[in-house]
């Protein structure tokens, strides 16, 4: 529950389609890997910190985890 109101399942699976402005081609990318980048922009400080209450209702720790940045890792 977040704010007294509960909250739907995300659908990790669901597909996001975007456009390129020039080339006009599209492509698809899922939840699971906008919120992977969400928490690696997060990490990064180039979005605030998440509330607690979304991120525990929103991401799930397996994906968190997946997307910690480590001293070893290079983007």
């Amino acid at each position: 529950m977040l704010n007294g109101q509960s909250l739907l399942s995300p659908d990790f699976g669901a597909v996001f389609e975007f456009q390129d402005s020039n080339s006009k081609e599209t492509f698809g990318v899922s939840l699971a890997t906008l919120l992977q980048c969400l928490c690696i922009a997060e990490q990064q400080h180039i979005v605030p910190p998440f509330e607690k209450d979304w991120e525990a209702n929103t991401v799930p720790p397996a994906l968190r985890e997946m997307s910690t940045i480590t001293a070893h890792s290079k983007l």
